[in-house]
């Protein structure tokens, strides 16, 4: 797992694993989390921007999304393995993560990965998976990865896929994270057989109790892929509503999100 570094913000030694992007539902690649980033990590440096705390910024890009390798099999476990694995043996650190970053954050949490997180924020975690979308799931994963004669296909692609489309523009840095040319052409860097990760994981309700972090919930007001009423069977409460925004509310206006966070964690 490759991953950046943004030594200039420190929190007194602490951490601050960003969250990690990842591409959580079938139909729009979003954002997600394990530290600071999406799963590719290209939503990191937006909203770390309002960090004025010194601490190690981690950014990884998650098995199947971004620069990292794609793998035969995808779960929640194996992604935390791979963010456990960047972090300093004892390493105290906090995380903030999107969609399937905000559940590798969870699993982190569990302290099965090692040193569990002080704390956890996840931002429009998708936390209710009906019969209809797991049964479509392993149709998706077997598409082929669609190849595009030029970038600017490629991108358009990748944003709509992010559910960014209209959000971020095509020349954003944001977009090469997510896109690679191979000989055939460009593609999307996401392997389609990640969104499989959902397969086999127990029901949030259940990875969400008797966690060794405090774990703080929040969505957009307008995401699509969560509601309120998701959140009440949750052991983590009423989420925090970040007022008109969307599934990407990081990208959107991260300054909200990290003020938000940066509260709720105790970091300010």
């Amino acid at each position: 797992m490759k991953y950046e570094r943004a030594p200039d913000h420190s929190l007194e030694g602490v951490s601050f694993v960003p969250q990690v992007r990842l591409f959580d539902d079938f139909d729009s690649p979003n954002t997600h989390s394990a530290s600071w980033s999406r799963r590719d990590g290209s939503g990191v440096g937006p909203a770390c921007r309002g960090c004025c705390l010194e601490c190690r910024i981690l950014a990884p890009d998650l098995p199947g999304h971004g620069s990292s390798s794609w793998a035969d099999t995808y779960s929640f476990g194996s992604m935390a393995t791979e963010v456990a694995a960047c972090l300093e043996s004892d390493e105290e650190y906090v995380v903030l993560g999107h969609s399937m970053g905000g559940a590798v954050g969870g699993a982190l949490a569990s302290g099965f990965f090692g040193r569990p997180p002080l704390a956890v924020g996840m931002v429009g975690v998708k936390l209710i998976w009906t019969a209809e979308e797991l049964v479509k799931l392993p149709e998706v994963a077997a598409k082929p990865v669609r190849i595009f004669e030029s970038r600017n296909g490629a991108a358009e692609w990748f944003l709509k896929l992010s559910g960014l489309f209209g959000v971020v523009e095509i020349t954003s840095s944001i977009v090469e994270r997510g896109i690679r040319e191979t000989s055939e052409g460009w593609q999307v860097c996401q392997d389609p057989k990640s969104v499989l990760v959902v397969e086999g994981s127990p029901p949030f309700a259940e990875v969400l109790g008797g966690l060794l972090a405090p774990v703080f919930m929040s969505m957009g007001e307008n995401d699509p892929l969560v509601s309120l009423e998701d959140h009440a069977d949750m052991p983590t409460g009423v989420p925090h509503v970040f007022k008109s925004l969307g599934h990407n509310a990081m990208v959107e206006d991260p300054s909200v999100v990290w003020d938000w966070f940066a509260r709720v964690a105790g970091l300010t």
